[in-house]
């Protein structure tokens, strides 16, 4: 949910693109400079974050490979030998997790047993946006968190509880 590969490049929106460029190479650095850590909320940057945290998110972020190329070869094992079935609940309009940056973040658990998207438009679950982390907002909590809680049961992956074709 709201997992994408990472890397700005591969944001949907050259203006996204631009914004985020800008809050991880001024903003982030300059923030955790001034204050000793990230103070995402009053930015509008997300969440609190302690500086190294927030050093480490801007690296993955700025790397074309995003945390491939910034963790060490063997602390990525358990993400290249991870087994189990894997779903990514790809919300439409979400500029972070575009269609490019999920098919990648999906292709690189090269070990999964499946891996399945599924593709949510805000207009199927009755709203005009759900956004990056919007699906955890408790207006969603009928519509978008049961898709969640019925495929972690070991049902099917839809909006409708029916498995797909």
């Amino acid at each position: 949910i709201a997992v994408p590969h990472g890397y700005y490049g591969e944001m949907d929106g050259a203006l996204e693109r631009v914004k985020v460029a800008a809050m991880m190479r001024v903003g982030i650095p300059l923030a955790c400079a001034l204050v000793g850590y990230l103070p995402g909320r009053r930015l509008g940057f997300g969440e609190d974050m302690p500086k190294g945290a927030a050093l480490e998110w801007r690296d993955w972020i700025l790397s074309r490979n995003s945390m491939w190329d910034t963790i060490p070869h063997d602390a990525l094992a358990p993400y290249r030998s991870f087994r189990a079935p894997m779903a990514f609940l790809r919300l439409t309009d979400d500029p972070w997790a575009s269609e490019v940056a999920v098919q990648r973040m999906a292709t690189a658990f090269t070990s999964a047993a499946e891996s399945h998207i599924l593709r949510i438009a805000p207009a199927e679950v009755g709203a005009t946006a759900i956004g990056h982390l919007g699906f955890f907002r408790s207006r969603f909590a009928d519509s978008l968190w049961p898709v969640a809680f019925r495929w972690l049961a070991g049902g099917p992956l839809s909006l409708d509880g029916r498995a797909s074709a």
